[in-house]
């Protein structure tokens, strides 16, 4: 069993302005993880590492950006983004810190559309009693059935792609 203690999840973005990012993090979470993990050579088959993300807890630092995210991201249906992580694969040594270097397979549900996605720049980190798995990877809004937005008449217009990275913190009970 773990426990889920904290959560950063920033997606990243651009438009042909400017950058932006919103961000989820949460610190100071108890959420009981029944975590089940069988190794299969370098693989770490995973059952319940489901993690539920709350639209409405990201912040893109100005009120009117944040509100376009949550409208972009259909909150009001769609509440959550779901992550599923379903295998990490080790593809390192141990380094000196702790860390392995890690793929991971994971389904991502946004919006409307569930999608299973690779996960290549993954970390796995041992820190005495927790467990800190981290990564980025880059989406399209279209995969998942989004509309990249445009304002102002079509001057301003946001990029398809998206770059999301994410740290977790579990700690083993």
């Amino acid at each position: 069993m773990f426990i889920l203690t904290s959560a950063k999840v920033d997606i990243n973005g651009t438009t042909n302005v400017n950058k932006f990012n919103c961000s989820l993090h949460e610190s100071n979470l108890s959420d009981t993880l029944y975590l089940a993990g069988e190794w299969e050579g370098n693989t770490i088959v995973l059952d319940g590492l489901d993690l539920k993300l709350t639209v409405n807890k990201f912040d893109c630092g100005i009120k009117l950006m944040t509100n376009d995210f949550r409208k972009i991201m259909m909150s009001e249906t769609y509440p959550d983004i779901l992550l599923k992580i379903n295998r990490l694969v080790v593809t390192s040594e141990m380094k000196r810190d702790s860390t392995y270097s890690v793929s991971t397979e994971a389904l991502f549900s946004i919006a409307k559309a569930t999608r299973r996605e690779d996960i290549k720049n993954g970390a796995l980190r041992n820190l005495h009693d927790k467990q800190v798995i981290s990564g980025s990877h880059h989406v399209k809004m279209t995969s998942f059935g989004l509309t990249p937005p445009t304002k102002f008449f079509g001057t301003v217009k946001v990029a398809d792609e998206l770059s999301l990275e994410f740290e977790l913190v579990l700690e083993h009970q």
